[in-house]
């Protein structure tokens, strides 16, 4: 199809505004459409919602009474400390908009651009891959490393492309007898939680409160995971883990530093990638790191997975300029230092709800 006859189907196309966690159409389209992640789940949606009382959007171009085949999901924001918006999704590593037309995509936010323009001038989009470009009026909010990893039917045949210090850890966990405990009982939330405040802590960020995790595991069902390595009754790391159709997602992690060299990271999410293996499915995703995070980036290049650039588009602005997100993380590294414990979790409890 040729430029002028996109264009002339755009023209003739309307825009249809749904909640998405009301309309049954989006879970089934979520499910089946070969680019749609945990993060267009109705589940991951539900606990947003839940947690932080977000408002969901989705906007297609197919009639009510129509299956869906092309969509997009937005959480409206509401905030007067950030300014109110539209994003797709919060604290979601990656949303891709699932249009298959680029054309399409363009004339769907722009739509949108109009008809929201009283109740927000800000909009930010989040996909995956980059054969979406960044849509006439938007410009990069953010630029990302993804790493993924392709599972095979037997992990064991994985486990020789892993970096040699990678391999270390394993087998140093092994040497250690590290204990591992998976699933979603209040201890292993506890144990994960506690793990996780102390890793945000020493990146100078508050914890996520601890209302966002029991959400999680509230609407996920058998999607999430916390898996836990002890050394005898002591939790040294634990990561949060979610699944999607054949994907596997790592999405948060901590350790106790003390006990660093007792390889428990490594020793999950090889725990982790034997399971996701056994079970059949396609792909491990390791989730979204700053391009900063040398140290971090490093780690992830060492399980032999692919990564790539992701880059988030936004239009318009707000108060303080930016992404809320990246200015709400500076202001958050400046405070946290100075305060005690107590104040740095009601900091997150309080503020994370702004940050999306």
């Amino acid at each position: 199809m040729s430029p002028a006859d996109l264009s002339k189907s755009a023209g003739k196309m309307t825009l249809y505004e749904f909640d998405p966690l009301e309309d049954f159409r989006w879970a089934r389209f979520s499910e089946r459409h070969p680019n749609a992640s945990v993060f267009h789940s109705q589940a991951w949606l539900r606990a947003l919602h839940n947690a932080y009382g977000y408002q969901l959007i989705a906007l297609s171009t197919t009639p009510p009474e129509n299956e869906l085949d092309n969509g997009i999901v937005f959480c409206f924001i509401r905030s007067r400390l950030t300014g109110d918006r539209l994003v797709s999704l919060p604290f979601s590593d990656h949303c891709e908009p699932l249009l298959d037309d680029q054309t399409h995509l363009d004339w769907l936010l722009s739509r949108l651009k109009d008809a929201r323009r009283r109740e927000t001038r800000y909009i930010e989009i989040r996909p995956m891959t980059s054969r979406l470009a960044g849509p006439p009026g938007f410009s990069e909010a953010g630029e990302f490393r993804l790493h993924r990893i392709r599972l095979a039917s037997s992990a064991d045949s994985m486990f020789r492309c892993f970096s040699k210090n990678i391999r270390r850890n394993i087998r140093r966990a092994e040497r250690y007898l590290l204990r591992y405990e998976t699933g979603t009982s209040e201890k292993l939330l506890d144990h994960f939680c506690v793990l996780q405040a102390l890793t945000r802590k020493r990146h100078l960020l508050p914890p996520q409160p601890l209302i966002w995790f029991r959400s999680l595991v509230n609407c996920m069902g058998s999607r999430i995971a916390i898996r836990v390595a002890y050394m005898n009754d002591t939790p040294v790391a634990g990561i949060l883990t979610l699944r999607h159709t054949g994907v596997m997602v790592y999405k948060y992690g901590g350790y106790d530093t003390r006990y660093r060299d007792c390889g428990g990271m490594a020793f999950l999410l090889w725990r982790t990638i034997q399971e996701a293996c056994h079970d059949g499915l396609r792909e491990f995703d390791l989730g979204r790191s700053d391009c900063g995070d040398a140290g971090l980036i490093r780690f992830k290049d060492g399980w032999g997975g692919a990564g790539s650039t992701i880059r988030y588009w936004s239009c318009g602005g707000h108060r303080f300029g930016g992404t809320a997100s990246r200015r709400m993380a500076r202001w958050m590294r400046h405070a946290v230092p100075y305060l005690p414990d107590r104040l740095v979790a009601a900091a997150g409890g309080l503020l994370y709800r702004h940050v999306g």
